[in-house]
């Protein structure tokens, strides 16, 4: 976990075949354009806003999320990861919130560093198991 300070992981079933990360204390923008994206058979669909990220699903079932925060970028995640991307996000609150992509309040929060991060998504999706490790640090330090 090289470059990494804190790990926190935890599970729930969001709907939609999506999942969210996002700044808990962002302001909605009714001018941006909707979080909704499906994947094909094998990888995850990546939708983003300034503050928001939304995850796709092979289907609605229950998810596990690995968040790894950390203050540079770290080395590459062990293991064979199916899906493999990186995307920007501003969370300038410093509480970066996970949640269903229609539900009003997060099912996971946790401190981040504030400001602009990078977020490096390695998922494994299957029939069996919808695993993703989301590993969050601040872009400066690239």
């Amino acid at each position: 976990m090289k470059g990494m300070e804190k790990q926190h992981s935890f599970s729930f079933c969001p709907g939609h075949a999506q999942f969210v990360v996002y700044d808990v204390q962002a302001e909605y923008d009714v001018n941006q354009d909707p979080l909704w994206g499906r994947p094909d058979e094998r990888e995850a669909a990546l939708s983003s806003r300034l503050t928001e990220l939304a995850i796709g699903l092979l289907d609605d079932q229950d998810v596990t999320v690995v968040l790894e925060v950390g203050l540079q970028r770290p080395s590459p995640p062990e293991g064979t990861w199916a899906v493999q991307a990186q995307a920007t996000l501003s969370v300038p609150s410093g509480m970066l919130g996970i949640r269903d992509v229609v539900a009003d309040g997060p099912a996971f929060v946790a401190q981040v560093p504030p400001g602009l991060l990078n977020v490096g998504i390695s998922g494994r999706l299957s029939a069996e198991e919808h695993l993703f490790l989301l590993r969050v640090w601040p872009v400066n330090t690239d």
